[in-house]
């Protein structure tokens, strides 16, 4: 019984810790979401594509460590959510990250950020 008890309490501290680090870190990202037909430079979507919008989700660091985590872009319709793209991320402090650019028909869409974590080290490429 007393082993039962010291779990769900190890449990309760170390969950509400877990939690509190995640709502931390996730409040570091700033995002920003553009959409762009296919006939803008800045679109990832063929010039020929006439139907098409590209769909361009950045990130910026606010905070002074850097974060990481997973971005998943849906595409919503009427019968079923679908996903897109899945990607990791990771952002140095101060910077901002192009996460995503797909291209596809104008539609309902959402994003959903998971996995968020802050960390101290080094994120360049040697």
């Amino acid at each position: 019984m007393n082993k039962k008890l010291a779990s769900y309490a190890f449990c309760s501290i170390f969950c509400a810790s877990a939690s509190s680090v995640f709502a931390e870190s996730e409040s570091c990202l700033d995002w920003e979401v553009q959409t762009f037909p296919a006939s803008s430079a800045n679109s990832s979507c063929s010039y020929f594509n006439h139907d098409k919008v590209s769909t361009r989700f950045t990130v910026h660091n606010v905070c002074d460590t850097k974060v990481s985590g997973v971005f998943s872009y849906y595409k919503e319709d009427m019968n079923n959510k679908s996903v897109m793209s899945v990607q990791p991320f990771a952002v140095n402090p101060g910077a901002s990250q192009e996460i995503a650019n797909p291209c596809g028909l104008q539609s309902s869409a959402a994003y959903q950020v998971s996995q968020v974590t802050s960390f101290e080290g080094d994120l360049s490429v040697k």
